[in-house]
């Protein structure tokens, strides 16, 4: 193969799909086009030039169309997470919760949104020997209440549990989940019947205590499809990790302010 051809055949294998249907069309529209120029003379000659541009320009928008219809389901759509009852003011808690959320969303080929996917967001804190809902961000109302929500850490809750089998165990956790029996020991406040699937991860202190767990949770098939991606695995460990940061600095400013 000569030099000439060879960059011609990179060019062509570094073309995108629609461009090379468009050129296809355009070769078509052509070849027909000089057709019906060798047997059509006068006004038949000037209807086959407007057939052709008309299967061009239909082609070109056909392809736009397809285009902003992927791009918009690409984008995040239905508006960020928003804080529940109880969750802390913080604008930087917020973003975060938010940018891993998109991450996670963006990273999958699912062209799903937080709402759509039914994500949501929880963050426990450790006090003493149990873990206790902090934070929650979640775009539709909640049954779980800041505050009230908490389990007991240890094994035999961990077992049914995936946020404090995460701190149990000392490393992420990802698994399907079942309804809580409402008499389960060791566990206090409501959680929704209908969770699918939970990715939850532990959070530490610069000493490498547990200071808590972080957990996406969702409802359905398209949010489990998510979560479930190793992608996942990583936006969350890193979502950890700031957030540990955040949490430590958290009683220095206090501290400096009072």
């Amino acid at each position: 193969m000569s030099e000439e051809n060879r960059d011609w055949a990179e060019i062509l294998a570094n073309v995108d799909t629609k461009t090379k249907v468009l050129g296809l069309i355009a070769l078509v529209a052509e070849a027909l086009f000089v057709a019906a120029l060798a047997v059509l003379r006068g006004q038949y000659a000037l209807y086959a030039l407007c057939a052709c541009a008309t299967i061009l320009v239909v082609t070109i928008i056909g392809i736009v169309i397809i285009e902003v219809t992927e791009n918009r389901a690409r984008s995040p759509q239905g508006g960020p997470l928003t804080p529940t009852a109880g969750t802390p003011p913080s604008k930087l808690l917020n973003e975060l919760i938010n940018s891993a959320i998109e991450t996670v969303c963006r990273a999958v080929s699912l062209p799903q949104t937080p709402q759509g996917a039914k994500l949501r967001v929880f963050i426990f804190r450790k006090e003493g020997n149990q873990l206790v809902c902090s934070h929650c961000w979640s775009q539709d109302p909640v049954k779980e209440q800041v505050g009230i929500l908490r389990f007991d850490l240890n094994s035999a809750v961990a077992k049914r549990v995936a946020v404090v089998r995460a701190a149990v165990d000392d490393h992420i956790c990802r698994t399907a989940v079942e309804p809580l029996p409402p008499d389960l020991e060791g566990s206090t406040g409501d959680v929704t019947d209908n969770l699918a699937f939970v990715l939850a991860a532990p959070i530490k202190t610069e000493g490498g205590e547990i200071w808590g767990t972080v957990d996406f949770d969702t409802a359905s098939e398209e949010g489990k499809a998510i979560l479930s991606a190793e992608v996942s695995n990583a936006v969350m460990f890193q979502l950890a990790r700031h957030l540990s940061v955040i949490f430590e600095l958290e009683p220095q400013q206090q501290k400096g302010t009072a």
